[in-house]
């Protein structure tokens, strides 16, 4: 019974995490990123991204392109991260269970060895993962397209 609310309760979460609005970075005319978060509203004039705390405007006129999905940099950084922690609990696990003491050796051996390979998954993430670019040019017709695109289902 455990098991079955278990697998219920994970399932809903990934169907959740799949029906969030996409990430897109939002570049100006001068090619500046303006604007990073969620998209919560295109119209045939103007896109709307939820950044942080709040939604940012911005009129068709201003945007040059809009990428879908994070830089290939997140993804790195994000792996080396995870990377680093989960290398220094494995080899403080190790070290515990043999030594029965956890050093600062051990510490920075989990660093060493979790960083790379941490890195490593996040490059090999960044290969696989599909992000677009779509050239907006202050088009209203190509932000129909983008919109068109982006709310049809995958």
């Amino acid at each position: 019974m455990r098991t079955l609310v278990l697998f219920l309760l994970f399932s809903a979460a990934f169907i959740a995490n799949g029906q969030r609005a996409p990430f897109v970075r939002v570049v100006d005319t001068n090619n500046v990123v303006i604007a990073r978060g969620r998209l919560a509203e295109c119209s045939d004039s103007m896109v709307v991204v939820h950044q942080k705390n709040i939604d940012l405007v911005i009129d068709v006129y201003r945007i040059k392109t809009i990428k879908t999905g994070r830089s290939p940099g997140h993804y790195v950084i994000t792996g080396t991260i995870i990377g680093i922690g989960a290398g220094m609990a494995a080899t403080a696990i190790a070290f515990v269970s043999e030594f029965n003491k956890v050093g600062g050796t051990t510490v920075a051996s989990g660093f060493f060895i979790g960083a790379p390979a941490g890195a490593a998954v996040g490059g090999l993430t960044s290969l696989f993962t599909r992000r677009k670019t779509y050239a907006i040019d202050g088009s209203r017709e190509a932000l129909a397209g983008f919109r068109q695109t982006v709310s049809s289902p995958r």
